[in-house]
């Protein structure tokens, strides 16, 4: 069947070709598929000339192509629709299915809490509040600390509602708590280890009490609480004390001690005292320094009395210091003054935190520089001037001030004999 519709396609195509060509076509037209060539005029309108033997060449027309047409007939089979799978890279969480009565340690039945900070100061007794809530149910139980620390108190109930109870800890940290290897650390952190202890449960659903039971027995009711502990900001200071020395002799000692109230101080982290140089202007006299002439005591410089109290044994010794003289605000040496004023401070360090500083004065005896008299001229012995002398005592603060110069005088006796200048009293410090 196939065969034969190919030949009757061809068939008519073949007489469909030869019934459409042109035989009767003017040779000098132009055939749409000849080659174009230069005609004269003249052979179109009749003329009989003879043609360029070149041009002769140029007017032969060429055969017009034959085309040839085929028909073919072909099955092409309808593709059918393909689905193409492609494996994609995907993260896909997978649950793994667990008996509802044994996932209790996602169970949400209690809660335990802080409702203060548990922050603790050194030395310092502090409360603070924890609350548990049994979420199901009508229950009561306690709480239990299981590593009280010490000088700690036991948990106290201090209020009472449905399935709520509110504890107070008190607790009083040693100021040692925060000293390791010699040093003392700003602050130390721990674990509060609080546990529930159920004592009674019920529920309307008996089943469900059972089950809240059963997770009560299966998972653990220990809670860790964070707690801080750190060390003191409280300012030491020095107790007036009646017994610090006010006047002196040359040569001599005398003990006397300081109180101090030092917050957060132990054996193992005791205060420090300091003595400083004080120096100041007081009306017309210089009070310098005298915290040479302070000394701790070699007998038990310091002692702690009570808690965070602590005495300093000191001495004011006069016998291996240079006494300095007294100085007047103009910085002259006063050769009249009878005793020198000198100043020293007092201050507390505890903590890394300082005290403010207790001045303290005293007066030191001493005598007047002695000064030459001057005596009055005779008209019969000749004037012999003379030195006004006087002794000065060296010090390492202030460098002494020539007196003024005096007058030359006669002497009583109307020889030229100069005065003698005397003894210091006190041998110079180099």
């Amino acid at each position: 069947m196939k065969k034969q519709m190919l030949f009757v396609i061809t068939t008519l195509a073949v007489a469909s070709l030869m019934s459409g060509c042109k035989y009767q076509q003017d040779p000098l037209e132009e055939h749409p598929n000849a080659a174009k060539v230069n005609v004269p005029v003249d052979l179109k309108n009749g003329d009989k000339k003879e043609q360029n033997p070149e041009d002769k060449k140029d007017t032969k027309k060429p055969e017009p192509p034959k085309p040839i047409i085929e028909y073919v007939i072909k099955e092409v089979p309808v593709e059918k629709d393909r689905i193409v799978i492609k494996e994609v890279a995907k993260e896909v969480k997978v649950y793994v299915p667990v008996e509802e009565e044994k996932n209790w340690e996602s169970a949400n039945l209690f809660q335990i809490h802080e409702v203060s900070d548990l922050s603790f100061v050194a030395g310092e007794e502090s409360t603070a509040t924890i609350r548990a809530t049994v979420l199901h149910g009508n229950a009561t139980f306690s709480l239990k600390l299981l590593n009280p620390p010490t000088n700690s108190t036991e948990l106290k109930l201090i209020s009472t509602e449905k399935n709520t109870r509110t504890y107070e800890f008190k607790w009083k940290p040693e100021v040692r708590y925060l000293i390791s290897n010699g040093k003392l650390s700003p602050e130390k952190r721990e674990k509060l280890k609080v546990q529930l202890n159920l004592e009674s449960f019920e529920m309307d659903d008996k089943k469900k009490e059972a089950k809240i039971r059963e997770a009560f027995n299966a998972v653990s009711t220990l809670k860790e609480l964070q707690m801080v502990v750190r060390k003191t900001n409280k300012v030491p200071k020095i107790i007036p004390s009646q017994n610090v020395p006010t006047k002196i002799e040359p040569g001599q000692v005398i003990p006397f001690s300081i109180t101090v109230e030092a917050p957060g101080t132990s054996n193992e982290n005791k205060p420090i005292l300091l003595i400083e140089d004080k120096k100041e202007f007081v009306g017309n006299l210089y009070e310098g320094s005298g915290a040479r002439f302070v000394n701790p005591s070699a007998n038990k410089p310091i002692e702690q009395i009570g808690e965070n109290l602590w005495i300093f044994n000191l001495e004011l010794d006069t016998t291996t210091e240079s006494i300095p003289p007294q100085i007047t605000r103009q910085k002259a040496i006063d050769a009249d003054a009878t005793s020198v004023i000198l100043r020293f401070g007092l201050r507390v360090l505890s903590n890394e935190v300082s005290s403010e500083t207790s001045v303290k004065r005293f007066e030191i005896k001493i005598r007047p520089m002695a000064v030459s008299v001057p005596v009055e001229p005779t008209s019969e012995t000749p004037v012999t001037p003379t030195a006004q002398t006087q002794t000065v005592i060296p010090t390492p603060r202030f460098k002494p001030v020539p007196p003024p110069k005096q007058k030359p005088s006669a002497s009583s006796s109307g020889t030229n004999n100069p005065a003698t200048p005397p003894v210091p009293r006190h041998k110079p410090t180099n």
